[in-house]
């Protein structure tokens, strides 16, 4: 069966098209005018691929639980997950100055992702960056715009500012589909294979009731039982989301290097209220890995603390770099929680002797005292 096409929302000159060219150099993509709930809809109905913006760190989920409810709902499947850092360049008419600036014009996110920059002008939105710089062109109301990099008009507009985002902006990136990328064998598809393959680790999921600060003895239980089947810390699953499915429940995604988890969550002892979504994607790259590198090189700050946190709009990011831990969350009371009784897992295990890198045997030492005397609660997570 022959992909048809690959997409990328707002098209290859929007934000999510440069991070999927960047991802797969050379890949032919198509999209622009489509909204995000059609590209859903084609990848579910085609023998298409489609690439979304799923998180952000200021923002959050982006048109929330949309992507990642397909996937749970097992109508799409994740062929690619990876995160980049987010730049927007300020963009003006010829002559302007940033000082006699008063509206700008940009996609709906960047009033999040560039809040501090943008309090004090008057901020217009749009569903996309490429609608938005076109909106600003034809338009001479607006004073600026706020463009994806290198995409605007260089003979009648200069950069007023090389980036005006905040600090720590990055944006994680979904590939959707239900073709399987291996066996795209048409040269134009070459890059996809190239750089897509091969699928190393899997994508799974945990359907259960909504999760409080205060975690629940069975929600405790089924957190120790997704590392029994570990043989180094390195092996234990890894969650990367927690996410709100409805009211009353939630999901949390996560990715592993075992083709056959056999957690004992998967007995009836946690039906029906914990459920395992297995077979949700492949990666050919851990997640957890590529967004620990991108924020080593990108966000160097993120790296001057052991455990760190950093609050957005409707969002969340917990993490221990060391620990290889990075989740994403809507809730930091709840993100909280369960970062905490994870690295108190992974303490206890250290401490049993379960093998692990230098640097987290040297993390455990240092913190080993405080361990012992006050368990989950001796974490202090730094506001990043």
């Amino acid at each position: 069966m022959k992909l048809k096409r690959v997409l990328a929302y707002a098209g290859k000159t929007s934000q999510t098209g440069i991070a999927t060219i960047e991802r797969f150099p050379g890949l032919r993509i198509e999209g622009g005018k489509e909204t995000f709930d059609k590209l859903v809809d084609i990848a579910t109905k085609e023998q298409s691929l489609v690439v979304l913006p799923l998180w952000n760190s200021h923002l959050g989920e982006i048109t929330i639980k949309a992507a990642l409810e397909m996937v749970f709902a097992s109508k799409l499947k994740i062929q690619e997950l990876w995160p980049d850092k987010i730049k927007f360049e300020l963009i003006g008419r010829k002559g302007a100055t940033i000082k006699a600036l008063k509206i700008i014009i940009s996609v709906f996110a960047a009033k999040s992702q560039c809040s501090k920059f943008l309090g004090k002008f008057k901020f217009e939105g749009r569903s996309s960056t490429v609608i938005a710089n076109d909106e600003f062109l034809k338009n001479t109301s607006f004073d600026a715009v706020l463009c994806a990099p290198d995409k605007w008009n260089k003979d009648k507009c200069i950069k007023l500012k090389d980036d005006v985002s905040n600090s720590n902006n990055f944006t994680t990136f979904i590939m959707l589909g239900n073709i399987d990328i291996q066996k795209c064998k048409e040269k134009k598809w070459e890059p996809l294979r190239i750089h897509g393959l091969p699928k190393k680790f899997t994508i799974f999921g945990i359907d259960m009731p909504l999760l409080t600060p205060t975690l629940t003895d069975e929600q405790q239980d089924f957190l120790d039982d997704i590392t029994k089947d570990a043989d180094s810390i390195d092996d234990i699953p890894r969650i990367i989301f927690i996410f709100m499915r409805e009211a009353s429940r939630c999901g949390i995604l996560m990715e592993s290097t075992l083709d056959n988890l056999s957690l004992s969550v998967q007995e009836d002892k946690y039906l029906p209220d914990i459920i395992v979504k297995d077979g949700l994607g492949k990666s050919s790259k851990q997640y957890t890995d590529i967004t620990i590198r991108l924020l080593k090189n990108k966000f160097p700050k993120f790296f001057a603390h052991d455990f760190i946190k950093q609050i957005g709009t409707q969002t969340c990011l917990y993490a221990c770099p060391k620990l290889d831990i990075i989740i994403h969350g809507f809730n930091s009371d709840v993100v909280e929680a369960v970062v905490r009784s994870i690295i108190n897992k992974y303490f206890e295990l250290i401490g049993n002797g379960m093998p692990c890198s230098g640097s987290q045997k040297k993390l455990f030492n240092k913190y080993k005292k405080e361990y012992y005397v006050r368990g989950a609660q001796f974490v202090n997570f730094t506001q990043i």
